[in-house]
């Protein structure tokens, strides 16, 4: 099934081609069911990504992360501040 070589836009419409048939009518079908089967494929809603929790890595560097930027803020800190 050619989607993307055989439908495409001409002048804001949609223009589908075919002619390996013998007949015009023949040719005519099989470009309207092309058309029928491209027009489905672009109203077909994607599947919904499904969230997921963080993995134990990214959870780690998270919290690395916050730490060492808690030790920066520490370090900041005039001497007897505690």
């Amino acid at each position: 099934m050619c989607v993307t070589d055989c439908a495409h836009i001409v002048d804001d419409m949609l223009a589908v081609r075919t002619g390996g048939r013998r007949s015009q009518a023949a040719n005519r079908r099989a470009a309207e069911e092309r058309m029928l089967r491209v027009l489905e494929a672009a109203l077909r809603a994607d599947p919904r990504r499904v969230s997921t929790a963080p993995i134990k890595g990214s959870r780690e560097r998270l919290l690395q992360g916050k730490r060492r930027q808690a030790e920066r803020k520490q370090l900041r800190r005039a001497p007897g501040d505690d």
